[in-house]
């Protein structure tokens, strides 16, 4: 198997049809060589990454966080829009409705050294964040979710923040939102 890309932890050299892709804010797609047949051709499949800046937010995360979006990249496109939140950011957030908690109530409110027990995703498709894109949503829950559980994290989401299973009955949703539940 070899691998494109310019990240770290894609290793290689970026083919030069794919640079301009790597080179943005969000995630975008990696070419990855997945198989290689007895009769020379290829199984080539597009792989996303974590851009610049969604790398940046996600430093400011848990490291079980970290580890769990760093595996759900792989299996689908998103974007990491917040993570650790100051006063203002989270007092800004309550104003809006984006958040019940003011600060430093949130898992968004962490104080150095410690990361946020928090994230806030969106899914990336066509260039953009589809923020109107519910099924997408609940569809990278799913995948967080299970990645959680075959790790062992106890991980929170807010289409259900009741954890009933039941995606109809929450009075406040937060699609983007997963949380640590220790």
């Amino acid at each position: 198997m070899e691998v494109f890309g310019n990240q770290k932890n894609c290793g290689g050299s970026t083919p030069p049809q794919l640079g301009s892709w790597l080179e943005g804010d969000w995630s975008r797609p990696v070419l990855l060589v997945t198989k290689v047949f007895s009769n020379n051709q290829t199984e080539v499949k597009l792989m996303p990454i974590l851009g610049k800046r969604s790398l940046e937010v996600l430093a400011t995360c848990h490291p079980s966080l970290q580890m769990i979006i760093q595996e759900a990249i792989r299996v689908f496109d998103f974007t990491v829009v917040c993570g650790r939140r100051g006063e203002k950011e989270q007092e800004k957030a309550f104003r809006e409705g984006k958040s019940k908690l003011h600060y430093p109530e949130s898992k968004h409110n962490a104080e150095t050294p410690t990361l946020s027990k928090a994230v806030d995703l969106a899914p990336y498709r066509d260039g953009k964040i589809q923020w109107d894109d519910r099924e997408a949503f609940v569809f990278l829950a799913g995948v967080m979710k299970a990645i959680a559980m075959t790790k062992g994290v106890p991980l929170r989401w807010g289409g259900d923040f009741n954890r009933n299973d039941n995606l109809h009955d929450d009075k406040f949703v937060d699609y983007p939102h997963f949380e640590l539940e220790s």
